[in-house]
């Protein structure tokens, strides 16, 4: 089993491909996600944002990573090694801030932090979307090619090095995604302060 991993803060996108090439289809990428959460605490939305300041686990309030776990299998002969099939699955965690609205505290608050995190998760959840579709890529690339070699290490390192350029591509755009979405500010992923809220 190959486990690789690749991180990412916070959200789109830009692959470099061509222009007339489809979106890899990810509804079908084999996943599994976990949601990791700290707790916040305050009644202004100063309190709040301060809270998830000083007790997020990361640079960011929220954070997602993403690991591609893939396996194969070989046919075998005396003098080749041929794969035969090849499987692999996403793994998401994302950390995300929790908060609990206090009694008494102001709607407007409670309101503005709805819509914040809803915008936090929206992000998040297109960095989760980057890895699926990098899975699905390294899916249908090593699907449809022949792979084979002399020994399984030498099959091994062909695929391995195949899957790892597919992923540094796509490293590359999770990074450019979080400098276009200024790491989600602008898809709202920003508590709105009031002017009364100092």
């Amino acid at each position: 089993m190959n486990k690789c991993l690749l991180l990412f803060c916070v959200l789109p996108f830009a692959i470099a491909a061509s222009q007339e090439k489809t979106e890899p289809a990810v509804d079908d990428v084999p996943r599994t996600i976990r949601t990791d959460r700290y707790l916040v605490q305050g009644e202004t939305l100063a309190e709040l944002s301060a809270s998830m300041k000083a007790h997020r686990p990361h640079a960011h309030n929220a954070f997602t990573e993403w690991y591609i776990d893939w396996n194969y299998s070989f046919d075998i002969s005396a003098d080749k090694w041929k794969l035969r099939d090849f499987d692999l699955r996403v793994q998401v965690r994302y950390t995300m801030p929790q908060w609990s609205p206090p009694d008494g505290v102001d709607p407007e608050v409670v309101a503005e932090w709805e819509r914040f995190l809803k915008a936090v998760v929206f992000h998040e959840q297109g960095h989760a979307e980057i890895g699926l579709r990098c899975a699905s890529e390294i899916r249908e690339v090593i699907g449809f090619t022949t792979w084979e070699g002399k020994d399984r290490a030498e099959v091994k390192a062909k695929i391995d090095a195949k899957c790892q350029s597919i992923l540094k591509r796509f490293k590359a755009s999770e990074v450019a995604y979080d400098k276009d979405t200024d790491h989600g500010r602008t898809q709202g992923a920003r508590l709105e302060s009031k002017s009364s809220d100092k």
